[in-house]
């Protein structure tokens, strides 16, 4: 960089470099990006037998829990659970449990305190399936040999490969139907009945029974998702 006296310009002279502090800048942070992006790369490489087993361990577990509840209930596709609130109870037992009754094992979340004592297959099949979040009023649905993934396609190719690997690989993608209802029963006593209706037809889809007859517009009274 040459500076002209007397007009306080600067010029870059042909074959010299500009070492201006915004260039260096760049320079610095472009170098760290690439060193970050190696170091993610290189760990990723180094733990993916780990990932791989974990995945694998966590599918084997997966297949010996719903296989072990096959086994018990040949009769029975997989588990209902629901409480003995007044708010929820009755619609329940009149309008899901004439069609799910004999083809699913019935669990009493106002009762989950026995449940490791006197179902602890049952237990165990609700601890391995249906996670943290809005668990009372769910369904848990087994069925050999996969059912569709409900929902659109993805329109992404990404989306179409991801969906193809954990219906071939992943059997809990596969062979596991979770149908939650808390959020559905929430908006439906909002009189909100969309999602209910979406929620109640996945959950007789899976079950592989006609649903009853159209759900009530009215909504039902209030209540709270753990009772």
């Amino acid at each position: 960089m040459l500076l002209i006296e007397g007009t306080g310009t600067s010029c870059s002279l042909p074959g010299t470099v500009d070492l201006s502090g915004s260039r260096i800048r760049r320079v610095i942070d472009r170098a760290i990006t690439y060193a970050v992006a190696g170091v993610l790369l290189l760990l990723v490489l180094l733990l993916s037998p780990l990932i791989l087993l974990g995945l694998l361990w966590t599918n084997l577990q997966d297949r010996r829990v719903a296989e072990a509840f096959r086994r018990s209930w040949p009769d029975r596709q997989g588990l209902l659970i629901y409480s003995s609130s007044p708010h929820w109870q009755t619609f329940v037992e009149t309008r899901w449990l004439p069609l799910l009754a004999n083809r699913s094992v019935v669990l009493n979340w106002s009762e989950r305190a026995t449940w490791s004592v006197r179902y602890p297959l049952e237990h165990r099949v609700f601890q391995r399936f249906a996670g943290s979040r809005e668990f009372n009023r769910i369904a848990i649905v087994l069925t050999p040999g996969g059912m569709p993934t409900p929902g659109p396609d993805p329109v992404d190719a990404a989306g179409r490969i991801m969906r193809w690997a954990g219906q071939r690989f992943c059997f809990r993608a596969r062979e596991v139907r979770v149908v939650r209802f808390w959020r559905a029963f929430r908006d439906y006593k909002h009189g909100r009945p969309g999602q209910l209706r979406s929620a109640e037809a996945e959950l007789f889809r899976a079950f592989g029974v006609a649903p009853p007859e159209p759900l009530p517009e009215a909504g039902l009274p209030s209540s709270r998702a753990g009772t």
